[in-house]
């Protein structure tokens, strides 16, 4: 984590504030010692240790880095460059990984996916696992909390509607992922297994009047983060520029450049492909990052702003707060800024000196490394 300045003031805060939405009747008290918040509950309060787990981002104890706190987890940093963080266990273990290196991964033709050293090459694209991989180790399918959608980042609505109508979606997951025959379809852009997710696909319209308004804007720039995917994509784009009379720039750049412009407005790129994802079932994580400063559109939802504001602030996600979200989800479809592609579910594979994972069964989301065992 870095470091923002938390003190244990503004634990109480956090602790207060909790009791208050969830519990006004608590009885409980407080002391404040060199930065150190010592809490006594005369009542029980059950759900505490829930609400801070919530808090991906929870303070903890100072390392030797400026940079990094000790965090909640079984690790922490013991060094960080541009190219690789080393994580430590800080209770050694008989059977379990006392150390995690990360890898800078720069992109499919990267040559550190051929080192045999590397033993889990589980967050690069599925299309770049290496064969020796896919053949030596166990493979496990897992259903992530990570859907894979178009932004269509345009200001003329008519525009975005032929976009999210007329943009085949089997197309583009054919285009972007040629070797995967089978994808999870959903009908928005929250996974299955959230609350608010659901199978099916999109509903599509396409209806096209060539002497309509499409004809009358200017050059749109399509970006595109993969670049193995370049050649199926600009031939996609082609087929939609001649079938709706849409002038499309395609633009290759990195992941982290598009990230960089999430800040600048207006963007630079109007129609691009990303995923959005979450490491637990709240919802809020794929309807944030159309409200912050870093955003994915150019247009802020005025009209939503005070339901975000609301569920910004809850801890615990219940289906009292199912219809804001929906509210949310629904707009940014039905006016076509989100086209929802598919939700991520691959296999996953490791070495067959990994114990405790079930080859049968499904996964939701992939299982901690600190969980693993040898």
């Amino acid at each position: 984590m870095r470091n923002v300045g938390f003190n244990a003031d503004d634990l109480k805060k956090i602790i207060s504030s909790s009791i208050e939405k969830t519990q006004k009747e608590t009885r409980w008290s407080y002391t404040i010692n060199n930065n150190c918040m010592i809490v006594k509950f005369e009542d029980n309060f059950i759900n505490l240790p829930k609400i801070l787990s919530n808090y991906n981002n929870a303070p903890s104890i100072k390392s030797g880095s400026d940079n990094f706190e000790y965090g909640l987890g079984p690790y922490y940093v013991q060094s960080a460059t541009q190219d690789e963080i080393l994580l430590r266990r800080k209770n050694k273990t008989k059977n379990g990984y006392d150390a995690v290196r990360f890898i800078k991964y720069k992109g499919y033709d990267e040559l550190k996916l051929y080192n045999q050293n590397i033993e889990d090459f589980n967050r690069v694209y599925v299309t770049s696992v290496p064969d020796w991989v896919v053949k030596e180790y166990k493979p496990y399918p897992v259903q992530l909390f990570q859907t894979i959608n178009l932004i269509i980042n345009l200001p003329d609505k008519t525009t975005r509607s032929i976009f999210y109508n007329c943009m085949d979606i089997h197309s583009v997951r054919s285009a972007l992922m040629p070797e995967q025959k089978e994808f999870l379809d959903i009908s928005n852009f929250l996974p299955i297994g959230m609350p608010g997710g659901s199978h099916g696909r999109a509903s599509q319209n396409c209806m096209l009047d060539n002497t309509g308004p499409q004809k009358n804007h200017g050059r749109i720039i399509f970006a595109n983060y993969r670049k193995e995917a370049s050649k199926n994509l600009k031939d996609l784009l082609d087929v939609f520029s001649k079938k709706t009379g849409i002038e499309i720039a395609f633009k290759d750049i990195s992941e982290s450049e598009l990230i960089e412009t999430f800040s600048d407005v207006p963007h630079p790129y109007d129609v691009y492909i990303i995923a959005l994802d979450a490491t637990d079932s709240t919802p809020l994580p794929f309807i944030e990052p159309f409200f912050t400063d870093k955003r994915l559109i150019d247009f802020k939802l005025t009209d939503l702003e005070s339901i975000y504001n609301n569920l910004s602030k809850v801890d615990d996600f219940d289906s009292t707060h199912f219809d804001e979200i929906n509210k949310v989800v629904r707009y940014l479809q039905e006016e076509h800024f989100v086209l929802p592609l598919f939700q991520e579910s691959r296999m996953f594979y490791y070495p067959a000196h990994v114990k405790g994972l079930k080859h049968t069964t499904d996964l939701l989301q992939y299982p901690e490394v600190g969980d693993l065992t040898l």
